[in-house]
């Protein structure tokens, strides 16, 4: 009986585990945009006390995209950031992508002083014409660890990109 109790009580805390970390995106696309970008410029202007996620996410995300054959540099601002927005446009003029992948955040979720989650928008601006020709919002929440969250989230979004037909 105590095996069968036991058992059960891990099969519960796994399946508990697992279904902690949520989600979500929503996204819009240009209708004639059909291009399929070989080198992206990630930009993420995001809080300073969620830096440890949107670095791992960041990183995590340039792994997909070098799965798909497209080359990708990173770049993340916080509010404490000192480069200007001129330090940073000759910092994407230097890499010339075809595309610029904006990351913001407008929501960071604290809980007992730890970021458990946010919101981002994220646009993706073509890099001859200059506009925008996607958008989404990104929410993402996890009670339990990082590397969760950042592996549940990135399949989503890249999901997205990929069904969106921008990947």
């Amino acid at each position: 009986m105590k095996k069968k109790l036991l058992l059960a009580l891990v099969v519960t805390g796994m399946f508990l585990l697992q279904a902690c970390v949520t989600a979500k995106i929503a996204s819009n696309k240009q209708a004639d945009y059909t291009k399929k970008p070989k080198k992206i410029f990630i930009l993420l202007n995001g809080a300073k006390a969620s830096k440890y996620f949107f670095v791992e996410f960041t990183r995590s995300l340039q792994l997909k995209l070098t799965e798909k054959k497209i080359e990708s540099t990173m770049y993340i601002r916080d509010e404490l950031s000192l480069d200007s927005e001129g330090d940073i446009n000759k910092k994407i003029t230097e890499f010339n992508p075809e595309a610029l992948l904006v990351m913001r955040q407008t929501v960071s979720h604290i809980t007992n002083n730890y970021v458990d989650g946010g919101t981002f928008e994220i646009s993706l601006i073509d890099g001859e014409t200059k506009k925008t020709v996607w958008k989404s919002v990104f929410e993402i929440y996890s009670q339990f660890g990082l590397s969760e969250a950042v592996d549940t989230g990135v399949k989503k979004l890249y999901d997205k990109m990929v069904e969106d037909q921008i990947l």
